[in-house]
């Protein structure tokens, strides 16, 4: 997907951005896990949005210049502070969001 990414201090460039949709399972419902993972989106620079699953899942779908960067999150996220047992991860072809947020159960 192309659209326009703004760097700090420059006008605004067309690149391409990268998107995933990933589904974490195990226990990761009331836990913080949904802001753990907007708290280390932020730091890498990420976009998307993260929200719980009515079946007891999370759901992220996060966008960023650079695939690598997106692979690196989720490797980190399945070691993080909670008990993920599996992360699903599907190509998305959507339009990025401006920053990342925590949305309602879905």
């Amino acid at each position: 997907m192309i659209v326009p990414v703004q760097l700090p201090g420059c006008a605004p460039q067309w690149g391409f951005m990268a998107g995933v949709q990933v589904r974490f399972t195990g226990r990761v419902q009331g836990v913080g896990f949904r802001s753990y993972v907007q708290r280390r989106a932020l730091k890498l620079g990420v976009r998307g949005t993260v929200w719980n699953c009515l079946d007891g899942s999370v759901m992220a779908r996060m966008f960023h210049e650079e695939r690598a960067t997106l692979d690196l999150l989720v490797s980190f996220l399945q070691t993080g502070p909670v008990d993920v047992r599996s992360a699903e991860v599907l190509e998305v072809d959507d339009e990025p969001v401006e920053s990342f947020t925590i949305g309602a159960t879905r």
